[in-house]
């Protein structure tokens, strides 16, 4: 085979090697990745864990703020009940 040709069949077969290295995961190439998705995994499990406690200050926060409302509008309510009955008490003693 003349020596032209011969380079030439290295050569495209050097090109199609190169072009299968992007295209086949070696034992490596899986190794590599799965510790990046460890990463990645222990990464994420540490968000959800201060998203968990900044979501639980959250619904305490609310509830606190809820239960002086409510305690609030007891205590509105019960000025109201003690006006209305005052009022009731001094008309029938006149």
């Amino acid at each position: 085979m003349p020596s032209p040709q011969a380079r030439a069949i290295v050569r495209a077969i050097e090109i199609e090697l190169d072009g299968a290295k992007d295209t086949l995961a070696t034992k490596h190439d899986v190794l590599a990745l799965r510790q990046e998705m460890s990463e990645v995994r222990h990464g994420l499990e540490i968000r959800i864990e201060t998203l968990r406690g900044e979501l639980r200050s959250a619904i305490h926060a609310s509830a606190a703020s809820t239960t002086r409302q409510m305690y609030a509008a007891l205590l509105g309510q019960m000025a109201v009940l003690l006006g209305i009955a005052y009022f009731f008490v001094s008309d029938l003693t006149r």
